[in-house]
């Protein structure tokens, strides 16, 4: 196949930041990355910020990256697997009141204002944890924080601050939904079922071709405390 035809529909920019996209989701598009096909992952290549495109042509010119251009890279990254969400990351653990009160105020203001999210306990998930952490590139991160279509909006003081402003409203009203206060009938607004397959006890049973016997093995259906996510409110 002729690269040059290939290089000038693209353009330079996109062309140079091209071995860059592949070091992060593979050259095929028969694949998956974070939980999309990569199809979807070239798309947004191909809708890529200048700024986005110059982060991920840098990737492997330099001994080490820039804090920018990690930024741009992780920002592009989740913005395909969040792509149409409103994410608040929260916890349910009461032990520290102060950071479960700001969890609660901030999901009482989206409530309020009828705006659909999703939301990830970091206390019910290692996944979770981890993942916030690597947003934040932090190890020691506050809940709540917010993110809508992988873009950081902000913690409990910037969401309380645009709310009384009404800039909150104007920014998120993609996400309006009439249903956005009504409880999941199947998980009672948890979120979180236990697994269908283990019940729970992330033990799944196999028989052994050779004998009667039954062997546990470790269930791969669910996370580390036997949970899955509700399909019905997610």
């Amino acid at each position: 196949m002729p690269l040059q035809p290939l290089y000038e529909a693209l353009g330079p920019l996109k062309a140079e930041a091209l071995p860059g996209l592949y070091a992060l989701s593979g050259p095929d598009v028969t694949g998956d990355f974070k939980g999309k096909a990569e199809i979807s992952f070239w798309n947004k290549f191909l809708e890529g910020t200048p700024s986005t495109l110059q982060a991920l042509a840098s990737l492997g010119k330099n001994e080490t990256q820039s804090d920018s251009d990690f930024e741009q890279i992780e920002a592009f990254c989740y913005k395909e697997k969040d792509a149409g969400k409103l994410v608040v990351y929260t916890t349910t653990m009461g032990i520290v009141r102060e950071t479960y009160n700001n969890c609660m105020k901030v999901k009482q203001i989206l409530r309020t204002l009828l705006l659909k999210y999703e939301e990830r306990d970091v206390f019910m998930s290692n996944e979770c944890r981890a993942e916030i952490r690597d947003r934040m590139s932090c190890e020691h991160v506050l809940v709540p924080q917010v993110f809508a279509d992988g873009q950081h909006i902000g913690d409990v003081e910037t969401i309380e601050r645009l709310n009384e402003t009404g800039e909150l409203r104007r920014i998120l009203k993609c996400y309006k939904s009439m249903d956005a206060c009504t409880t999941c009938k199947v998980c009672g607004g948890y979120r979180l079922l236990p697994c269908p397959v283990c019940n729970g006890s992330k033990k799944s049973l196999h028989r052994n071709h050779f004998t009667t016997e039954f062997v546990a093995l470790k269930c791969m259906n669910c996370d580390e405390v036997g949970l899955v996510r509700c399909t019905s409110c997610q």
